[in-house]
């Protein structure tokens, strides 16, 4: 495992990014705080970044299989859960994998991430992850996040949000953070 660490670090972020992407996604289905994936659907995770990568035939399925193997035992954030799945055992490596795949992309793309997901509770810590991001980061992006928690205030169609002030809430969120 430590070999595949080192060589392939860059495949090993990506695949954690899009892991923690999918779970957290999977999480806001109702009871499912603790998602996890299956063997078989973190192997198309897996196959679909070594793809993208440019691997193919032999090359793809030994170190697909070297992968997830490495999975199954630990690999970095990643470990072997229960019977053929995979997930992460600190729901924050989670929220911030995600928060790295979301901010994995163009400036406006980002943008339009970070305006999707502000407002959703279950996402908050992803957001202040990627907001956070974009503070160190992304520098040039940090007018947007002021923007969203803005905008939170004026334009929710939600009184109950307009009325409690969810984007000064973020606001808050964020100094904290």
């Amino acid at each position: 495992a430590a070999n595949i660490l080192r060589e392939h670090k860059s495949n090993i972020d990506g695949i954690h990014s899009q892991v923690g992407l999918i779970l957290q996604t999977e999480s806001e289905t109702v009871g499912q705080t603790g998602a996890r994936l299956t063997c078989a659907a973190f192997g198309r995770v897996v196959t679909a970044r070594l793809m993208g990568e440019g691997y193919e035939g032999k090359a793809l399925r030994a170190l697909e299989r070297q992968i997830i193997e490495a999975a199954t035992h630990r690999l970095v954030f990643l470990v072997g859960m229960e019977a053929n799945q995979v997930g992460f055992e600190i729901r924050s490596l989670q929220e911030f994998m995600a928060a790295e795949a979301l901010t994995d992309e163009t400036d406006a793309i980002v943008s339009d991430r970070l305006n999707s997901t502000a407002p959703i509770a279950n996402w908050r810590n992803v957001f202040l992850f990627a907001a956070g991001k974009c503070f160190a980061v992304r520098q040039h992006l940090r007018d947007s996040v002021l923007t969203i928690c803005i905008t939170l205030n004026e334009q929710t169609d939600d009184e109950v949000s307009r009325r409690t002030f969810v984007g000064s809430q973020l606001a808050l969120d964020l100094l904290v953070d």
